[in-house]
């Protein structure tokens, strides 16, 4: 830090992902593991006293069990543990789904899910929480849309007594507008751990950034829409969301809103240009504190041979808030070598 405002910083980053198909069609292994930085506060400013180690580690397998006519049956056992330096969060998650699936028709399918999975907390002040899901889905597609819907009722249950259930479920859709354009939209909600929110697939861009990391059960819902374009010359997308977290225990409830868009275009073969922006507002809802946040930037990507690629970036932050010592501007450059 050129001022000294902070002690020199060394971040490290590592992804891992792995798949072994150990029987064809029957039976895979899947590994994934990604170490970086978060924040501790999640809406405060991204300072080093701000930014501690996380990481995430999961190890299971899809086992598909019976697989004859119109029936499919099958088991996804799944290990997951999370790392955080400095909170006292850190936790183990064992889980197994159960999955049977019905053909209707060529192009439509029903099912029936069940999940079971426990959270254990490392320290043991913390109550270990149980998650039981039971859900019916519903899938299709055509020639250019394919969809997905799952309704379905979540039980907790606590180690101290305290027990709950709810609603979960989500609805996905996507279509090719045209040979060049395409749409998707989500809309989920469930109830959960902080922790998997983080770490949950398939969700709209930015889902999860804006979620504290706590133990407590929280309900988390989303939705969000996406517009790809990929012309000769252009490629462009659109997005927008809309989130909201309630947590059980703590005073932490929030929503958050946002919209971005990027654009990439070839100015030669090996030289492509692109820029970007990116707008999200979010909302304390128990303090009143609101968060927002602009970023806008552009980037040069160069390919120098079939196996080296570089790239330019720059960008402009700005954070602005009702709690003026988080307001801050910010420049960056980052160059890197592939």
């Amino acid at each position: 830090y050129l001022q000294d405002s902070y002690p020199d910083q060394r971040y490290l980053n590592l992804n891992v992902i792995a798949d072994w198909e150990m029987v064809k069609d029957r039976f895979n292994w899947f590994f994934r593991d990604s170490f970086g930085q978060r924040t501790i506060v999640a809406l405060d400013s991204n300072t080093p006293d701000n930014l501690q180690d996380s990481n995430v580690a999961t190890l299971g397998a899809n086992i598909t069990l019976l697989s004859a006519g119109r029936h499919s049956f099958s088991l996804t056992p799944k290990f997951d543990q999370y790392y955080y330096e400095q909170q006292i969060t850190d936790n183990r998650q064992y889980s197994l789904s159960a999955n049977w699936n019905y053909l209707l028709t060529r192009q439509t399918q029903t099912g029936i899910s069940l999940n079971a999975r426990e959270v254990d907390y490392f320290e043991s002040q913390l109550a270990d929480v149980r998650f039981n899901t039971v859900s019916a889905l519903f899938s299709g597609q055509s020639k250019r849309t394919r969809y997905s819907l799952s309704l379905g009722s979540t039980s907790v249950e606590r180690d101290t007594g305290q027990a709950t259930s709810g609603f979960s479920g989500f609805a996905r859709f996507s279509a090719g507008l045209s040979s060049s354009s395409s749409l998707n939209a989500v809309v989920s909600t469930a109830l959960t751990d902080t922790s998997s929110v983080t770490n949950a697939p398939d969700l709209p861009p930015g889902s999860g950034d804006d979620v504290q990391i706590v133990a407590d059960v929280v309900r988390n819902s989303n939705a969000g829409i996406t517009y790809s374009r990929e012309d000769a010359s252009l490629r462009s997308s659109l997005w927008a969301r809309y989130s909201e977290t309630t947590y059980s225990g703590n005073p932490l409830d929030r929503n958050n809103r946002g919209f971005g868009a990027r654009a990439a275009y070839p100015l030669q073969p090996l030289l492509v240009a692109g820029a970007y922006l990116t707008y999200d507002r979010s909302n304390q809802l128990d303090s009143g504190i609101i968060y927002e946040n602009l970023f806008v930037g552009g980037d040069l990507d160069y390919s120098f041979s079939p196996k080296l690629r570089g790239t330019l970036d720059v960008a402009y932050h700005t954070k602005a808030s009702n709690l003026r010592s988080q307001n801050y501007d910010e420049f960056s450059v980052f160059v890197s070598l592939v």
